[in-house]
Order: structure tokens, then C-alpha cells, then sequence
């Protein structure tokens, strides 16, 4: 589990670095070699959310760093039915990303209906319907993102 702007908050620049070390993580796989499987490949499954998290030391004798919450939920459910060497991300993270200073390119998976306990501020009928994407690149210059394509529910099939 990697989380960012944890214990000190970095505003909206954890949107990015999260993005860009998923990519980055994927790019090594690709070339990773398993000395004991030299014929496979390493596969990872990276899902991705952006909320509101707890993060607290548990434990006196072996004391880990622990994150709680919906966020981290919603984020392990993503990788869970998330696509092998793709990045799998939330529509909350796929707004906040065209918030961004950079590019991203992202191919709408689709509808999913995840099972996940996320406390919705507004009634839904399906509290469990999530539009899902997956993050392809990035692009390192100056966003312009059209704001109707994230004010929208439904995507068009890429973005830049």
C-alpha cells in the first residue's frame, strides 16, 4: 500500500505522485526479471482512490504505521478487480487528476458495481455503481482538460 500526503499534508499534489509512481512501477515490472520463472513475467494490479484516510501507530512492542478508512477500501477493491499490469482508478481520482498541472491519458473501463462500504454524502440508488478508469500515460506539460468531460457521468472512450 503506498499513501501520500500522510503524516504531512501536500495539498493536491498527492493526486500526481501517486499517479506517476503507479506508472513508474508498472514501466519496472515490464523489465523485471524472476531469476526462479525466467519465462514469466511479473504482473501487478494497481488500484487507485483519493479521500480521506486515518493513519495511526498501532502497537507498543512492534509499532507499524497504519492507514484506516473507505479510501483504503475503495482502493483495495479497485486493484482487486482491476486488470493485471493497468492502473486502476476511481472516478473521484479521475476528476481530481484533471485538476492537475499534467496529462494524463485514460481509457474509460466502464460501470462497475464494487462492493464497498463508502459513506455517500448525497442518496443514490446504487450506492455500489462506480465509473472506473485506467490511467495509460502521462504527459508532462500543461494540462487543458476540457471541464465537460469530468463534470459529466458519462466519458468519452480516451482523454487527454
Amino acid at each position: 500500500m503506498v499513501v501520500s500526503g500522510v503524516p504531512v499534508h501536500n495539498g493536491s499534489r498527492h493526486i500526481v505522485e501517486v499517479g506517476n509512481l503507479s506508472l513508474a512501477l508498472l514501466n519496472l515490472a515490464m523489465s523485471f526479471k524472476l531469476k526462479h520463472r525466467p519465462n514469466e513475467k511479473l504482473q501487478l494490479r494497481i488500484g487507485i482512490h483519493t479521500g480521506p484516510v486515518v493513519a495511526a501507530v498501532i502497537g507498543v512492542m512492534n509499532p507499524r504505521y497504519c492507514i484506516f478508512g473507505d479510501t483504503v477500501n475503495m482502493a483495495s477493491r479497485l486493484k482487486t478487480s482491476g486488470r493485471r499490469m493497468h492502473v486502476h482508478v476511481s472516478k473521484q481520482y479521475f476528476i481530481a487528476l484533471g485538476e492537475s498541472d499534467e496529462d494524463w491519458m485514460i481509457t474509460f473501463r466502464g460501470e462497475m458495481n464494487l462492493k464497498v462500504n463508502i459513506r455517500h454524502t448525497k442518496p443514490s440508488s446504487t450506492p455500489n455503481q462506480h465509473y472506473l478508469h485506467f490511467i495509460k500515460i502521462v504527459f508532462p506539460r500543461k494540462c487543458c482538460w476540457p471541464t465537460h468531460l469530468y463534470k459529466n457521468y458519462m466519458f468519452s472512450f480516451f482523454y487527454l
